[in-house]
């Protein structure tokens, strides 16, 4: 993971120093840092997340449809890893509209045929669940099941998420987020942020209700 996020950040625009600082960075946050050493689906679903974004890149900076494919297979490895990546194609779909550019990329097959490669390894999760009684279909989507409204779950998401991250990475977290710093270095953070906000907003609502692992926003 550690080595797809350094070259997605150079894809991006960022320096080679400013790239590798990234891949040092998501290894020094706590939950990376050990929490990736706890079997849970977390790991291989931010992995694979991480490379779906990563071949997106290499879409947009090659113009060649592999890697359009590659994304698909990425995604749908990501969402057999856990259901939370659903929401990788939502996210992707607003980075696509928010640009000129992507707009023209949804013109193409390659953009659809990336979902339909996503669709068709998540049936293997289908597959399976309609032969078992729609097990984890049953646990994993009964969380949307709405609860009575109480702040307090959205207080400790907002609360511990810095901490996870690493409360002296997450002072600096903030700063890519000035434009006219962006500017300066040339980065465009445009695919990383779109493709997570419909998971965040999510967990957002979600926290309204019901508690979020502190591990479900990983991938974020």
């Amino acid at each position: 993971t550690s080595v797809i996020l350094w070259d997605a950040a150079r894809l991006a625009g960022a320096s080679e120093r400013l790239a590798a600082r990234a891949a040092l960075w998501f290894n020094a946050t706590l939950l990376v840092g050990f929490g990736a050493m706890l079997a849970v689906p977390d790991a291989p679903s931010t992995l694979f997340w991480t490379a779906a974004l990563w071949a997106l890149l290499k879409a947009r900076a090659t113009g060649k449809p592999l890697w359009w494919l590659m994304a698909g297979v990425a995604a749908g490895l990501a969402t057999l890893s856990k259901y939370s990546a659903l929401f990788l194609a939502p996210g992707v779909f607003l980075w696509l509209v928010f640009s000129s550019e992507g707009r023209a990329e949804l013109r193409k097959p390659w953009p659809w045929l990336t979902c339909i490669t996503a669709a068709l390894l998540f049936g293997v999760n289908a597959w399976w669940n309609a032969g078992h009684h729609w097990q984890s279909f049953t646990k994993q989507f009964g969380r949307v099941s709405p609860g009575p409204l109480t702040p307090q779950y959205l207080f400790e998401l907002l609360l511990l998420q810095p901490l996870l991250l690493n409360p002296l990475i997450a002072a600096f977290a903030w700063k890519p987020f000035d434009l006219r710093r962006l500017k300066t270095w040339g980065v465009d953070l445009s695919l990383f942020v779109l493709t997570v906000l419909p998971f965040l907003a999510y967990l957002m609502i979600h926290s309204l209700h019901a508690r979020v692992q502190e591990h479900w926003p990983a991938p974020l």
